[in-house]
């Protein structure tokens, strides 16, 4: 219960700070297609900061609506083994989501707006003192031992202010992004606890805006 208020009142600030904002839609937004994000995120998880990597593939939907694909995670050693007879235990959690963005606040080179990720999150206890070997197209691998997994369901909402690096066109923008979000998840786990699931995230990505649609005539304002 907490958590849910937690992020309800984070979603309430926002819209009441961008409820006054000057809103600038233009019709050259629809010109724009596509948003490819790549960036770092830190969290918490089983009460030990996590910092992992994040890629995203979005569409826009509208000139304000973009809604796509966000991946995420990371590993990082642990003291705990939960029970388990583990020597060297490490933990990797990873994120696969459908994220849905929409702009609030559009003026001069700020961006603001909510976004909300709906997907599934895993979370994988290995030991480093044994390896296990995988096929990939460019040869054999290793990785820790899995010792057990978790899986749950995600739900994640949040917001996120950007700033135009250099002087965006009519269908092209670089975005320097930083996310704040609120995770929470639903599951059974067999090692730790949900609640060690449940926390914010910060993210700070490289957000590329561009593309023009397919065959699409163009404003002869352009």
């Amino acid at each position: 219960m907490r958590s849910i208020k937690a992020s309800l009142l984070a979603l309430f600030l926002l819209l009441a700070l961008s409820a006054g904002a000057q809103r600038t839609d233009s019709d050259t937004s629809f010109d724009r297609l596509l948003s490819i994000r790549l960036g770092t995120v830190h969290t918490r998880i089983l009460d030990k900061d996590l910092w992992g990597a994040q890629f995203g593939f979005s569409v826009f939907a509208s000139p304000r609506w973009t809604t796509g694909i966000n991946i995420g995670g990371g590993s990082r050693k642990t003291s705990q083994t939960f029970s388990f007879t583990v020597l060297k235990p490490v933990v990797d959690y990873y994120e696969l989501s459908w994220r849905n963005e929409y702009e609030l606040y559009n003026k001069g080179r700020i961006r603001a707006g909510l976004m909300l990720d709906n997907g599934l999150a895993y979370a994988r206890l290995g030991d480093n003192a044994f390896k296990t070997s995988y096929n990939t197209r460019y040869g054999k691998r290793y990785r820790s031992k899995e010792i057990s997994t978790d899986y749950f369901y995600l739900f994640q909402p949040g917001c996120s202010v950007s700033l135009s690096l250099g002087r965006p066109s009519a269908s092209s923008e670089i975005l320097l992004s930083g996310t704040a979000q609120y995770r929470m998840v639903w599951g059974n786990p067999k090692y730790g606890d949900v609640n060690q699931f449940r926390n914010y995230s910060f993210g700070l990505m490289l957000n590329i805006i561009g593309m023009d649609y397919p065959g699409k005539k163009k404003n002869p304002a352009h």
